[in-house]
């Protein structure tokens, strides 16, 4: 197509290729044979039949990645960047520098280092969760008076004095040089409040570091020392000869008492060593539960408030009917859980093996936390299964209406079955428990109060009942034989399912 006409002699034409491959052609040329009755001319390339050669690809810097300890050290070095310590003179006769860690030793520890079979992340041992709901269930059953109360510190990692950390560590044989090397962290560290504009620096003299994973071990040896001052012999509850006065994980403290007066006298006395740390309990948040007579309880110029609920350490403690409303506790957590991830649970250009390990990974952990804990029914087990087999339509977008059958979905969608799971979790830690050492989990498991009675009328499903229609009444020999428990673990797990598929069809 000819753009202009200047002088008659010279024309400009704009006919081209449109390729976004120029690699993949050659010898650009037009033909002026053909006469097409138009402005425009034919034009002509040679496609190359060879592929050409890419280039091998350059790795920019930026691009490479670095290995998992080079990033923990990087890490470390940025956190530790802007704190302004400096080195602070001691008095300890030891005067040799403190050596670095060997790269070895801190790779060693990393992978040698186990968290005590929690059931998630947050490293909370199954064991604590167990001691709770086995000692209020077996003093509830003999009709025992109890008193429990939940401390909560006011500002807990914020409130500590740096030489009650010091003097802990010491204390519990930190070796001097160890010590040392945490003073020189936390030594001339500053803090700046930002609003609109930077404020003045200020000395940080109390509190330990928060997002420093060393802060919980140091916040938990200051509490050591703390329990370790308080003589609460005569206060606590006698398992089986044993002493149970308190269960503590990081700063959710639980203290047992079986009277009044041994409560309140704990709390008073907590609260006392408690201040010459710098922790101060927070009476609004400490809450007493009883199965008592319901006096009233001070501290200070505050009254303790009592409670018929407590959330600790993700599972609800209550007297009544604890299993159904921890149950339907998790049930309301899962669905929050499936709802966050409805942009990809929903999402119906994803395949469906997608949906199914996002489910088995995100939603049922929530799904099953403490469950190894419940002493199973066939209400509390259908209510689960409800709960899955609700979000797996929702999955498949399949409504009720549709008339298409639980086990046609579950074909679709392949996910792990929520009784088979709880059950296999269940099974699996009451071996590892009386396997294991002497914990408080298993002494509570095995212990039955000598004094009280129990009530008329059936008994209350126990924690161990299903365990023993499959593996007897003596199961806790069983265990100890590996091979026998492993086998009988597949028995357990689809006992109950088959039971239910059974009854329902």
């Amino acid at each position: 197509m000819w753009t202009w006409i200047t002088d008659g002699i010279t024309k400009n034409e704009i006919d081209f290729f449109m390729i976004n491959k120029t690699s993949y052609f050659s010898n650009f040329n037009i033909i002026n044979q053909f006469n097409l009755n138009t402005n425009h001319r034919l034009i002509r390339a040679e496609l190359k039949t060879m592929q050409p050669s890419k280039p091998r690809p350059r790795q920019e810097p930026r691009n490479i990645k670095l290995g998992n300890h080079q990033r923990e050290q990087l890490r470390y070095k940025e956190l530790y960047a802007h704190n302004h310590t400096s080195l602070e003179e001691t008095n300890s006769k030891e005067t040799s520098d403190t050596p670095k860690f060997p790269q070895a030793e801190i790779e060693r520890a990393i992978v040698t280092e186990r968290k005590d079979k929690a059931p998630g992340p947050d490293g909370i041992s199954n064991e604590i969760l167990m001691q709770n709901t086995q000692v209020l269930d077996k003093y509830k059953t003999y009709q025992r008076q109890y008193y429990i109360a939940f401390i909560d510190y006011t500002k807990a990692f914020d409130s500590l004095y740096h030489e009650n950390i010091w003097k802990s560590l010491k204390e519990q044989g930190i070796e001097q040089k160890y010590i040392r090397l945490i003073k020189n962290v936390y030594s001339h560290s500053t803090a700046r409040i930002q609003l609109e504009k930077k404020g003045t620096p200020f000395r940080v003299r109390k509190g330990v570091r928060q997002g420093d994973p060393l802060s919980p071990k140091l916040f938990s040896t200051v509490l050591e020392t703390i329990f370790r001052g308080l003589n609460w012999e005569n206060l606590r509850i006698n398992i089986d000869g044993a002493s149970l006065t308190h269960l503590r994980f990081a700063d959710d403290i639980v203290l047992f008492a079986e009277t009044l007066k041994n409560i309140q006298q704990m709390i008073y006395e907590l609260a006392n060593e408690s201040e010459k740390t710098g922790l101060k309990l927070n009476p609004e948040k400490t809450k007493v539960m009883t199965n008592g007579k319901k006096s009233t309880i001070r501290l200070g110029n505050n009254q303790i408030d009592y409670t018929d609920e407590y959330v600790y350490l993700g599972q609800l403690i209550t007297q009544e009917d604890p299993i159904c409303k921890d149950v339907e506790r998790r049930i309301i957590n899962s669905w929050k859980r499936y709802w966050s991830l409805k942009e990809i649970m929903k999402d119906k250009t994803l395949h469906i093996n997608v949906n199914t390990k996002l489910f088995n990974t995100c939603v049922l952990p929530v799904l099953t936390y403490g469950s190894h804990t419940w002493a199973l029914a066939q209400n509390t087990t259908r209510k689960l299964e409800t709960c899955q087999y609700a979000m797996e339509r929702n999955m498949l977008n399949v409504k009720r209406s549709d008339r298409i059958k639980n086990h046609t979905i579950r074909k679709k969608t392949n996910v792990i079955d929520i009784t088979s799971k709880i059950r296999r979790l269940k099974w699996q830690w009451a071996g590892h428990m009386i396997r294991g050492e002497e914990k408080w989990s298993k002494i509570v498991t095995r212990w039955y109060p000598r004094e009280g009675k129990r009530k008329r009328g059936r008994p209350e499903n126990k924690w161990d009942d299903d365990i023993r229609q499959v593996a007897g009444v003596t199961w806790n020999r069983v265990t100890q034989d590996r091979r026998e428990w492993k086998r009988l673990e597949e028995a357990f797990a689809d006992w109950q399912t088959d039971l239910q598929k059974v009854i329902k069809y």
